[in-house]
């Protein structure tokens, strides 16, 4: 992959905003559409937009950054030196000109994107389970799914990159389909077919896509040994088996103490007696459930399995994690929080629910109040200035 660097620009917040507005009209990222004028202008030598003085009466009180090819940029910079402006100007005059006229003011095509070895590789994977954070954004109001979509924007042309949603969910494999399918007619209803890449069902054992689905792990030999023992402790405790549960076994009460749920758990657990299965218990308002699985059929497994098939054809400068801070949910971070670092790949949790242990020392924790829909959008636009400043720092 080609080396990429940076061009951030001063311009006008009003002209950036309508900017914004055009190009998502135009099913064309910002961040591709100035390239693709920049290259443009290297390879004709020429500045196809009307240079007058008038153009450059702005503001200048906000700034675009956007990513490019090394070379494109020396070339671009010295061209527009030539023509006696600064790369500023001349970007600035493209924008104002195609705000103006509502359209790119010369003839537009991708293919000068791939020919250019431009950014367009870039991913942000934003991973989020369901019960805590998705379910809110599908009972929320159409003016709140517009504000979350309408934030994916944002930080798609804040941090020129392309946002793929994961949902990683302990539900079963149908429930997770129910769920992720309209979100899935949403996204593409609002321009942005390509954003929910797919959804993990029950922690990691079957991967949902929009066309295809995959096992990945099935229900451990040790937990099918003592099925018919487990059978009969569940039906002690009033609880119901999942039958549509395939890799974990997903056991549900209708009504039962805490106590009484923890005191169940640790009777299977005691029953199988092995390193390698664990339960993990859910009492809260969205259920009363206990789940008896393998622990590498776990989350986190499912934010390294996604990253490293993003690797094979993209660059994954950054990483969200969304979740409601159940244990699972923070080990999506922790656990993979190592590696990532070493990759120089930024990653940020965003949780409703303050952890001293995780955000007294770490910055890259937000925490926010998600009561509402409006919450959760909240703390995704904050990871936007946390990249940003990160990206300054390092230089990516």
């Amino acid at each position: 992959m080609a080396n990429n660097t940076s061009i951030v620009f001063r311009t006008d917040s009003y002209l950036k905003q309508k900017a914004f507005s055009l190009f998502k009209e135009l099913e064309i990222p910002l961040s591709v559409a100035l390239n693709t004028f920049l290259n443009m202008c290297v390879r004709t030598k020429s500045i196809p937009v009307y240079l007058s003085q008038s153009n450059f009466e702005c503001k200048k009180n906000d700034v675009i950054n956007f990513r490019i090819n090394d070379d494109l940029k020396e070339q671009a910079l010295l061209l527009a030196e030539q023509y006696g402006k600064t790369i500023s100007e001349v970007l600035n005059s493209f924008l104002t000109q195609c705000v103006e006229e509502r359209k790119i003011p010369f003839n537009f095509s991708l293919k000068d994107l791939d020919n250019n070895n431009i950014s367009n590789k870039r991913v942000l994977p934003l991973f989020l389970d369901y019960t805590g954070t998705t379910d809110r954004l599908l009972e929320a109001g159409a003016e709140n799914v517009k504000d979350f979509f309408d934030t994916i924007i944002d930080m798609q042309n804040s941090l020129d990159v392309c946002v793929q949603i994961i949902i990683v969910t302990g539900s079963d494999r149908e429930v997770a389909k129910s769920k992720f399918k309209p979100f899935l007619e949403m996204a593409e209803n609002y321009g942005l077919p390509n954003l929910f890449r797919g959804v993990f069902a029950e922690y990691y054992g079957y991967l949902i896509e929009k066309d295809k689905e995959e096992e990945i792990q099935p229900i451990a030999e040790p937990i099918l040994r003592n099925i018919d023992r487990i059978q009969e402790i569940t039906k002690q405790y009033s609880g119901k088996i999942n039958p549509k549960a395939k890799s974990i076994l997903n056991i549900t009460f209708d009504s039962i103490t805490e106590e009484k749920l923890y005191e169940f758990a640790n009777k299977i657990n005691s029953l199988i007696n092995s390193d390698d299965i664990e339960t993990v218990v859910y009492y809260d308002a969205f259920g009363k459930e206990c789940d008896v699985k393998a622990k590498i059929i776990n989350k986190a497994a499912a934010v390294s399995m996604t990253v490293s098939r993003l690797q094979e054809s993209y660059d994954v400068p950054y990483i969200v994690i969304g979740g409601d801070s159940q244990d699972e949910d923070v080990k999506m971070y922790l656990n993979n929080k190592m590696s990532l670092d070493s990759q120089k790949i930024e990653s940020v949790f965003i949780t409703p629910i303050e952890d001293k242990s995780l955000t007294e020392n770490d910055s890259h924790v937000i925490v926010g109040n998600w009561e509402d829909a409006r919450g959760i959008i909240k703390s995704i636009r904050a990871t936007i200035p946390v990249f940003l400043t990160a990206e300054r720092i390092g230089g990516k």
